[in-house]
C-alpha cells in the first residue's frame, strides 16, 4: 500500500525527502544541484509517498507558485520504487494541489525520458517556447510541458 503525505520544511520527513533528491538528481542521474532550486522551499507544497508495508518514504515532489505560474518539480522516487506507480501517485497529487489553488495551467520541465509518463496524466509538450511563459527556465536536454486543469486524467493508472 501507498500513502501520500503532505509536509512542511523542517520537518523530520522533510529531511529524509531532501536525502532522497540528493539520491536521485546529483547521484543518480548526476543532475546539477542548483536544479533543486531550495530557495523555493518556503514557497511550495511538498508531498512524500510512503510505502505503507516498510514505512519508508519512498518519493517525493512538489509544485511552486510564484504568483504567475504553477510548477511540479523535483518530483522522484527512488529506484527500489520505480514501476509501483509511486511517481504517479506523486504527480497526481501535486497536480491536484494546484487544481485546488485555482490553477489556469501547470507547468513542468523533465528530462525527455519522462514525457511519455506525464502525457498519460495529460500533460503536454509546449513545442512552441513563444508559448512558454518568460519566467520559466528549460534546462538544457529537458522539455518544457502544460497540463491545463481540463486536461487532466484523473484516475491514477494503477487501478
Amino acid at each position: 500500500m501507498i500513502q501520500g503525505k503532505w509536509i512542511l520544511p523542517g520537518s523530520p520527513e522533510f529531511d529524509t525527502a531532501d536525502n532522497i533528491m540528493n539520491t536521485v538528481f546529483t547521484e543518480e542521474i548526476n543532475s546539477y544541484n542548483d536544479y533543486l532550486h531550495k530557495e523555493l522551499d518556503s514557497m511550495a507544497n511538498h508531498v512524500i509517498v510512503l510505502d505503507t508495508d516498510t514505512k519508508n518514504i519512498a518519493g517525493y515532489g512538489r509544485v511552486t507558485y510564484d504568483l504567475e505560474n504553477f510548477v511540479i518539480d523535483n518530483f522522484c522516487v527512488l529506484k527500489e520504487y520505480r514501476g509501483n506507480f509511486y511517481g504517479d501517485f506523486v504527480v497526481r497529487m501535486l497536480v491536484d494541489k494546484a487544481i485546488q489553488c485555482s490553477a489556469d495551467a501547470i507547468y513542468c520541465s523533465v528530462p525527455s525520458h519522462l514525457e511519455g509518463f506525464l502525457k498519460s496524466i495529460g500533460f503536454k509538450v509546449l513545442s512552441d517556447t513563444k508559448n512558454k511563459p518568460q519566467n520559466l527556465y528549460i534546462y538544457d536536454n529537458y522539455t518544457m510541458m502544460c497540463l491545463y486543469p481540463a486536461d487532466f486524467t484523473s484516475r491514477c493508472h494503477c487501478h
